[in-house]
């Protein structure tokens, strides 16, 4: 798989299809607009396809004597597995309901955890870790597709790094974009044109991006959600 799309990378191709010099930063389509422009079309083509990149690990160092660990800006949608690496083995470790995890807190013991869940974006484990371990805590799970930004406010954008999309479908998400560019110019004509490529550019990819999806529609897996609500739901995929 090839991730090496940077966001000037898109602000580049963007740019040059709408005929604006790549180095200067338009009055009308400036590129804190494009920015969001393409953010906007990356967004599009995530949803539309059911991208395969929705599958992620997402590591958190573990905290000697802490039960609780903050997932609310690690773009974590689902849950499917969370392990436990001690430093010297891991161990995939079981979840429970609040109300069952509540209950089994009651008693005391200590060790490794083997059990967790989550209220609301806090994530539980029992019994807490006794040591603190470099990515002791593995979580397996479906995320949200994460912004590219100039997150370093250095005004180079070769180093934001779209890690969420290969770089194979950079040009549909690039046509996509350039038509939100000409509506966002009150330019609806030229904005059809650039959808309808980005559509049969899509399309032309359709089989290859399905294929890549294809084992999610496998109805196998338990997930918990990461959601505003206190109660957790279980899913499995249709």
């Amino acid at each position: 798989m090839n991730f090496t799309s940077t966001l000037q990378d898109y602000l580049y191709e963007v740019k040059r299809k709408l005929r604006i010099p790549v180095g200067e930063n338009n009055t009308e389509w400036s590129d804190t607009l494009l920015i969001d422009i393409i953010n906007d079309a990356r967004l599009w083509f995530w949803n539309k396809s059911g991208y395969v990149m929705r599958d992620a690990e997402v590591n958190k160092n573990s905290t000697a004597n802490t039960e609780e660990y903050d997932l609310s800006s690690l773009n974590i949608k689902r849950i499917k597995m969370i392990r436990y690496n001690n430093g010297t083995s891991k161990r995939p470790l079981d979840y429970y309901a609040l109300s069952d995890y509540l209950i089994l807190t009651e008693t005391s013991e200590s060790g490794d955890p083997f059990a967790w869940t989550v209220k609301k974006a806090t994530l539980k484990l029992y019994p807490k870790p006794s040591t603190a371990v470099t990515n002791g805590i593995e979580i397996f799970c479906e995320k949200t597709l994460s912004r590219l930004s100039d997150s370093d406010s250095d005004g180079s954008y070769s180093d934001e790094t779209d890690s969420d999309i290969e770089a194979d479908y950079r040009h549909i998400i690039v046509r996509y974009a350039v038509g939100l560019s000409w509506a966002d110019a009150e330019q609806q004509a030229k904005a059809d044109a650039s959808f309808r490529m980005a559509e049969a550019l899509y399309d032309n990819s359709a089989y290859e991006i399905n294929s890549e999806t294809l084992g999610q529609n496998i109805p196998r897996t338990q997930y918990v959600y990461i959601d505003e609500t206190d109660e957790r739901r279980y899913g499995v995929l249709a």
